[in-house]
């Protein structure tokens, strides 16, 4: 165990401060136990032959066990405090806590939430999530270390009203503030690192978002989209012919996947869920994304799509790989030149303020709304909504149909096949 000494500040003087030394990993550590002695009885590190000596070498001798436990606390961590972390710890043990209330009380959300991303196992796009709130989480507190103690209503309220004056919408404060509970709600009841209960209070709010999907006769306007030299050249500036031919695969094979992930229902990250197409049978055999955490989920069957057929037919490979984010740049130009272009109303809160925009359809497109329109067009078609959710994913048949986008126009249609409609008779 590493030795405390007490220093006196100035033993030219008749009264001087003492100052308390330990050295940990080559680092010398030094504290201020706020206690001033007459030099000529200062000797060995206690204070002899004096009125005092009895009150001062208690304090001191605190000290010195108060320090050695913040060694001990750190070594089981297996960590290198910083000067100021070290005094933090060592107040706290003459203030008289233990080294678990100590544990419990220095616990840092941000280091939590990043060992949380790194061990959870989850799926990218559920870290991609993580990974936004920390990011906020750590711009909201500036450096600042943020204490489970700390999470309380009065700070979620601060940080929604940052999150406001970001200009964020909504239902991405929504995302944010739901994440936040979660690690609150993980690190309260599974791993006991506090008892701070106000995460339970947290408000959630979010809104019906205005995202759109393609239709059936949109999609199959895509599928027999040609990409010509002159739709090329004029929408990338572009003369050479090798480059001209590049561009052409490349939109291609975006425009496949897109299709792909809109007649299954998927998103573009969860391709890979594609076990088996049987063309003969027409058959799509694909793993559900979520099943129960006991067993794993069986895979299910579906018919193939008439647009994955021709897309097979025509010697696309389903497990060619795309980057997400070339999809998402892709497919907005796709759209554009199929000349998807009719105008579009969006509503979304932004900065505490309802915004409603206008644009033409092809420009609120994105690799996402494959799975919405998937979702929407198999809803509209009559699919019950457990094979629509097993595709999506979705755990309840309300969350899919808030996803889905069934419009004015679709309820007019569905009413107006209703017999209390048509089939009355009616009598005046």
């Amino acid at each position: 165990m590493a030795k405390v000494s007490f220093i006196l500040i100035n033993k030219k003087r008749e009264i001087s401060a003492v100052r308390a030394q330990i050295v940990h990993n080559r680092i010398k550590y030094v504290f201020n136990p706020k206690v001033s002695v007459e030099v000529q009885y200062f000797s060995k590190g206690r204070v002899k032959a004096s009125a005092e000596a009895g009150a001062i070498n208690n304090k001191l001798e605190a000290v010195e066990a108060a320090m050695k436990n913040a060694i001990v606390y750190y070594n089981k961590s297996f960590t290198t405090p910083t000067q100021e972390q070290f005094e933090r710890i060592v107040e706290k043990f003459l203030g008289g806590d233990n080294a678990i209330q100590i544990s419990r009380k220095e616990q840092n959300l941000i280091e939590y939430i990043e060992r949380y991303i790194s061990e959870c196992g989850l799926s990218a796009e559920t870290k991609k999530g993580y990974n936004t709130t920390l990011n906020k989480l750590r711009e909201f507190s500036q450096g600042r270390e943020i204490t489970f103690d700390e999470v309380t209503l009065l700070f979620e309220k601060r940080f929604k009203k940052w999150l406001i004056k970001q200009d964020y919408s909504k239902n991405y404060i929504w995302s944010i503030i739901k994440n936040l509970k979660k690690f609150m709600k993980d690190a309260e009841r599974i791993d006991k690192l506090h008892s701070n209960r106000d995460y339970e209070e947290f408000e959630m709010q979010s809104e019906t978002a205005d995202t759109i999907y393609l239709t059936m006769p949109e999609l199959y306007k895509l599928l027999n989209l040609e990409f010509t030299d002159e739709m090329i050249s004029q929408e990338y500036k572009e003369t050479r012919p090798a480059n001209i031919e590049r561009i052409r695969k490349s939109l291609i094979k975006a425009n496949y996947k897109f299709l792909i992930g809109a007649v299954c229902a998927m998103r573009v990250s969860d391709y890979s869920r594609i076990l088996n197409v049987d063309l003969g049978l027409g058959i799509i055999t694909i793993t559900p994304k979520k099943g129960s955490s006991l067993r794993k989920p069986e895979p299910i069957k579906l018919p193939i799509h008439p647009i994955m057929r021709e897309i097979i037919n025509r010697g696309f490979r389903i497990d060619t790989e795309v980057p997400a984010f070339m999809i998402n740049r892709q497919i907005k130009i796709i759209c554009k030149l199929a000349k998807i272009n009719s105008p579009i109303t969006c509503r979304i809160t932004k900065g505490g303020e309802l915004q409603e925009t206008v644009k033409e359809k092809w420009k609120w497109i994105t690799s996402h709304t494959a799975r919405r329109s998937g979702a929407t067009n198999m809803y509209r078609s009559g699919v019950p909504l457990r094979l629509i959710r097993a595709c999506t994913g979705h755990k309840t048949d309300e969350m899919v149909l808030k996803y889905i986008k069934a419009n004015i126009e679709d309820n007019l249609d569905e009413l107006m096949k209703c017999r209390y409609y048509s089939d009355l008779e009616i009598k005046f």
